[in-house]
């Protein structure tokens, strides 16, 4: 997705040169409008939408991006009729490979293909942080918990 951004000017652009890699650009509509709302990335059996990748790969900040390098921004469409896709095609290689692409880009995040309640990850590992944060807190102060 870096490599693509650096040489697409706008959505399309963008679209077309995953599309060469095999990584299909879907966006998320509000209701029935045509007002994009997100993105996904999606190869093979596995979708990732753009924030979950990395948080500047939102569609509000490529969008802003796009706009701010003064170029034509060009609107992405919404498909006329909706598209019937084949099932994807198992692909040990394609799957690993966004995988492996996404654990780097995140830190090492355990994801798991949508179906995950992500509110309830991010939920936990705040707790985390503040359960650390407070051991830590009383180590400095010499209290044992």
């Amino acid at each position: 997705i870096k490599a693509s951004l650096k040489h697409s000017r706008n959505w399309n652009q963008l679209e077309q040169s995953l599309k060469r890699q095999g990584i299909e650009l879907k966006y998320k509509f509000k209701g029935q409008s045509r007002e994009v709302q997100g993105i996904s990335f999606s190869k093979g059996l596995y979708s990732f939408k753009g924030s979950e990748i990395d948080r500047s790969f939102s569609y509000s900040k490529l969008d802003q991006m796009f706009q701010h390098q003064g170029h034509q921004q060009t609107i992405p469409n919404q498909p006329s009729q909706p598209t019937v896709q084949q099932p994807p095609q198992p692909s040990q290689s394609a799957a690993a490979s966004i995988i492996e692409a996404a654990l780097e880009v995140v830190g090492g995040i355990d994801f798991q293909p949508h179906g995950e309640d992500y509110e309830e990850i991010a939920f936990a590992k705040k707790i985390r942080r503040e359960d650390n944060k407070r051991r830590s807190t009383n180590r400095k102060k010499g209290r044992s918990i």
